[in-house]
């Protein structure tokens, strides 16, 4: 790993690695690379963590297909990119709509990171989609 990382950013990717290698396959190096060419690593690697716990709060408990489980983390990823709920919900094929919905209500990105659509004051988080009124 280069020194142009901060320390302990080797260990938090193996983590999130370890978790997403399911439906996200890449190796360790490309991770890295990955982080050091972002303008901010920090900021991304808190991002992908948030997109790591949400993923694996989601399909902990749920008898998910692999197709199931990668549309998790497309939506994740599609969510994290600023896509729209209606976008997001067009391009489900496996996941139910009410799955999706709960799954963009968990995302949260602690501020002052992450798509500001709506402050949830309660956990000092961004909820990357408006919640359900």
């Amino acid at each position: 790993m280069s020194s142009q990382l901060p320390s302990g950013f080797a260990e938090r990717i193996r983590i999130l690695k370890s978790i997403l290698d399911e439906v996200y396959p890449r190796t360790f190096n490309e991770w890295v690379n990955s982080f050091e060419v972002d303008g901010n690593p920090e900021q991304e690697l808190l991002i992908w963590e948030c997109i790591t716990l949400t993923y694996s709060t989601f399909v902990e408990n749920r008898p998910l297909a692999m197709a199931a489980k990668k549309e998790v983390m497309n939506v994740l990823l599609q969510c994290s990119m600023g896509m729209t709920d209606e976008d997001i919900q067009s391009n489900r094929k496996v996941l139910h709509e009410a799955a999706v919905q709960s799954l963009l209500t968990l995302l949260r990105i602690p501020r002052p990171f992450g798509h500001p659509v709506h402050a949830h004051s309660a956990t000092q988080s961004t909820v990357i989609r408006p919640l359900i009124p």
